[in-house]
C-alpha cells in the first residue's frame, strides 16, 4: 500500500471518547466544546481561547475582531495556505504579499518595505516547525496575527514555557486532519487581550460562523490529551530523519533545532513533476511545501518575491508524521536518495 503524505494519529482511546459521547445522542455545541477551548487555553498558558469551525474561520474572525475593514491593507507572506489570501478578501481588505526568508518565514525585512497607513495587520506564519520573529515584528508598532497551525505545542527558542501562538496578538489554530492534532477539523483563537477576546466571541455570535460540534471537541480533547505522545514521535522521526539526510549529503529547509518539527523539508534541485513520480513508483506520496504561492495566485511577478520562489521550486516534503508505522518509516528513508 501507499505511504500517504499526511495522515492523523488515531488511536482506540480517541473512537472510545468519541463513541461515548455518540452514545450519549448530544453531538451539537455543548460543554464538550466549551471544555475544549479551556483546555487549549491551559495547554498554551493564553488567558482566553475560542474553538471555531476551521482554522480558516479562527482568521476570519480574529482579523474582524482587530478592526480590519475594506479599504484596509494586510500583510500576508506569499508562502502560506491560500486559505489566509481568502480570509483577508471575505472582508474587503487587500492582501499586501511580502517575500519570506529561505525557511519560507516573513521577516522585520520583508515587511518594513510594504508598511503603508492603510496597513491594519500583518500575519506571521510558522512554516514547517520553523518559527517567525514575532517579537520583532510586533516592535513594528502594527497588529500580529500568528499563524500557529503548523505549530500547536511549540514553545519559543530559549523560552520554556512559552507557547507558540501566544506572543501574537492574536494566536491561531487549524486542528485539521493534517495538522499536528486534530478534531476532524476546527480551529482555535487564543489571545492575552480581554478586549480582543470580547469582539471575538462577539463576531462568532453576530456573524453566524459555523460551530464547533461537540463531536469535533471530544476528539481534540483526546488529542490534545495525547501531545506529548505526537511530539515525542516527531522528534524521534526528525533524528532518523536528518541522520538519513546528512548521510546523502541532503540540505533540508528548516531549523535543525526545531523545538517541534511539523514536516520534514528537502531542498533538491531535479524537476518536482519528475521527483513526484519517481517517489509515487516507489509507493510514497510526496508534496511541495505548499500548493501554490500567493502572488503568483494574484497575477504578480516573482520579481519581488525571490526567496519564496526558490523554496517553492526546490522544496519537497516527504511524508512525516506520527502515524508513520515503523516499516513505513523504513521505506520512507530508504527513498530519500531519490531526491538526489
Amino acid at each position: 500500500m501507499s505511504i500517504p503524505h499526511s495522515r492523523p494519529w488515531i488511536t482506540e482511546s480517541d473512537i472510545e471518547a468519541v463513541t461515548r459521547l455518540l452514545r450519549g445522542g448530544m453531538i451539537s455545541t455543548g460543554d464538550h466544546v466549551r471544555n475544549f477551548a479551556k483546555r487549549i487555553s491551559e495547554f498554551n498558558n493564553s488567558k482566553f481561547a475560542v474553538v471555531t469551525a476551521s482554522g480558516t474561520n479562527a482568521l476570519t474572525i480574529s482579523l474582524r475582531a482587530i478592526g480590519v475593514e475594506p479599504g484596509d491593507e494586510v500583510i500576508v507572506p506569499t508562502y502560506v495556505c491560500d486559505s489566509v489570501l481568502h480570509s483577508v478578501k471575505t472582508l474587503g481588505a487587500r492582501a499586501v504579499l511580502a517575500d519570506t526568508n529561505e525557511m519560507g518565514l516573513i521577516t522585520v525585512d520583508s515587511v518594513k518595505r510594504l508598511l503603508r497607513r492603510s496597513t491594519k495587520a500583518i500575519i506571521a506564519a510558522h512554516v514547517f516547525g520553523n518559527l517567525a520573529d514575532i517579537e520583532s515584528l510586533k516592535a513594528l508598532g502594527i497588529l500580529v496575527i500568528e499563524d500557529a497551525c503548523q505549530a500547536f505545542g511549540s514553545t519559543y527558542p530559549g523560552r520554556p514555557g512559552i507557547r507558540v501562538g501566544t506572543l501574537g496578538d492574536v494566536g491561531i489554530f487549524s486542528f485539521h486532519p493534517t495538522k499536528p492534532i486534530t478534531s476532524g477539523g476546527g480551529g482555535a483563537v487564543i489571545t492575552e487581550s480581554p478586549l480582543l477576546y470580547k469582539k471575538i466571541l462577539e463576531n462568532l455570535s453576530v456573524d453566524s460562523f459555523p460551530r464547533m460540534s461537540d463531536l469535533q471537541a471530544t476528539l481534540g480533547l483526546s488529542q490534545i490529551s495525547r501531545f506529548p505522545e505526537f511530539d515525542e514521535r516527531r522528534r524521534n522521526l526528525y533524528s532518523q530523519y536528518k541522520k538519513r539526510a546528512s548521510e546523502l549529503n541532503l540540505k533540508i529547509n528548516l531549523n535543525i533545532d526545531l523545538d517541534s518539527p511539523f514536516r520534514f523539508t528537502l531542498k533538491t534541485t531535479g524537476q518536482f513533476e519528475v521527483l513526484q513520480q519517481n517517489f509515487l513508483d516507489h509507493g510514497i506520496h510526496v508534496r511541495r511545501g505548499v500548493d501554490s504561492l500567493l502572488h503568483r495566485i494574484e497575477g504578480l511577478s516573482d520579481y519581488n518575491h525571490i526567496n519564496a520562489t526558490e523554496l517553492y521550486n526546490s522544496n519537497l516534503s516527504v511524508p512525516f508524521h506520527p502515524s508513520l508505522t515503523d516499516e513505513e518509516v523504513r521505506k520512507v528513508l530508504e527513498s530519500l536518495e531519490l531526491a538526489q
